[in-house]
């Protein structure tokens, strides 16, 4: 029998094997075919995977070549990244789901100010307010009523001609600490609950696993914030086990299982319970 002449062994070039062995010098019979005609259907057959992996992972004229850049750019990482695994991506709105359940808190608190409500409210006639001295950028940083700020040295030397007012219900300077929402009792809720006319419920996103997470009452959520779209069926839940607190089924003393006031040990004091949050 012939034998494949002129066909490297341990040969890395595919092509150019193919063509080596395509020249061979030796013939071998049709009826027994021998190592020639072994070794071409193989190359042949490694052609024709390296083909198709070419139409998906573009290669350079030879592998020794390639780079891991290259890696990178197939698979859309910048070049710092290259051959880097990374995580899969997770959406912005996941991500808060996921930090809503396991607590994370949201914002810092300083617990020894002396100041019952959140770092960006001031306490005044037993509610927490948005401070005067940031809805007036330090013009009149002075509280003297729900909808007046006064620029003053002390309430005392306040009339008139030094106040700025903003009147509105829940709105105006008769806001809280958010810019937008309703005064409240001095405390906050825990980090998985929402501020619903003055009480802390479990957040409605979590209770309806993102399907309405609009609370409109004590017991009903919605898809929209709009309360008028809320009467539509379909658009509405509605259940006495949407009353319930965050601290539900956690088995923490320190968490209400119920719907309760904003809890001040969150706020002042050094008191410290888990899930706390806005």
């Amino acid at each position: 029998q012939g034998a494949c002449v002129g066909m490297p062994a341990g040969y890395l070039d595919l092509e150019t094997a193919a063509a080596s062995c395509a020249s061979s010098v030796d013939v071998e019979p049709a009826h027994a075919p021998g190592p020639c005609a072994a070794k071409r259907a193989a190359v042949l057959g490694g052609l024709a995977l390296a083909s198709a992996l070419a139409a998906l992972l573009p290669l350079r004229a030879h592998p020794a070549e390639r780079s891991r850049t290259d890696v990178g750019a197939v698979v859309g990482l910048s070049s710092a990244s290259a051959g880097t695994q990374l995580p899969p991506p997770v959406s912005s709105a996941l991500d808060e789901y996921f930090q809503q359940m396991m607590g994370v808190p949201s914002a810092p608190v300083d617990l020894y100010d002396g100041n019952k409500c959140l770092d960006e409210e001031e306490e005044f006639e037993g509610l927490c307010y948005r401070k005067c001295a940031l809805l007036t950028n330090g013009t009149f940083e002075l509280r003297t009523s729900a909808w007046t700020c006064c620029h003053a040295a002390s309430i005392d030397n306040c009339f008139v001609r030094n106040q700025h007012k903003d009147f509105g219900f829940c709105s105006g300077f008769d806001v809280a600490g958010d810019g937008k929402s309703c005064p409240h009792a001095p405390g906050k809720c825990l980090d998985n609950e929402e501020l619903f006319l003055g009480e802390c419920f479990e957040k409605c996103s979590i209770l309806t696993n993102g399907k309405r997470p609009h609370r409109t009452s004590a017991i009903s959520c919605c898809e929209t914030p709009l309360a008028l779209r809320c009467f539509m069926p379909g658009k509405v839940s509605v259940s006495k086990d949407l009353n319930t607190g965050g601290g539900k089924g956690d088995g923490d003393e320190r968490t209400p299982a119920e719907a309760h006031d904003p809890l001040t040990s969150l706020t002042e004091g050094g008191g410290a319970a888990t899930k706390a949050s806005v």
